[in-house]
């Protein structure tokens, strides 16, 4: 599968206004949320099983596109093992995931953009 290349839809949040729910990290056996998950009847934090390698875990799979079809939308963090938006380009890449996700980075601490990945 193959990803448009930029020109990217890019929205940007206002000033100080919540961001919307996004998955802010992945752990060996969880997700934790940020943002206005309460919005989406969600936890602070989802447990999946343990199971190999967190990219390989298909109970995280079907969690993740889950959460993306719901509308949640995935933090890029270039720190972390496991960026919850390279795990999404990820599941692209492997056509498990046909549509688009969005993640959502920051600008400075109160101010988000959120930006579209699609398929050609």
């Amino acid at each position: 599968m193959k990803r448009k290349c930029p020109l990217y839809k890019i929205k940007l949040g206002v000033k100080g206004q919540q961001p919307p729910a996004y998955v802010r990290a992945i752990s060996e056996h969880r997700i934790h949320m940020g943002g206005a998950f309460e919005q989406l009847d969600l936890d602070s934090v989802i447990a999946f099983t343990p199971k190999g390698r967190v990219e390989k875990n298909s109970k995280l799979i079907d969690l993740m596109l889950k959460l993306n079809a719901r509308g949640v939308v995935f933090s890029y963090d270039p720190k972390s093992m496991v960026s919850p938006s390279w795990f999404m380009a990820r599941l692209q890449d492997q056509g498990k995931l046909l549509g688009p996700y969005k993640e959502i980075s920051w600008r400075a601490p109160n101010l988000w953009l959120l930006t579209t990945y699609e398929l050609v």
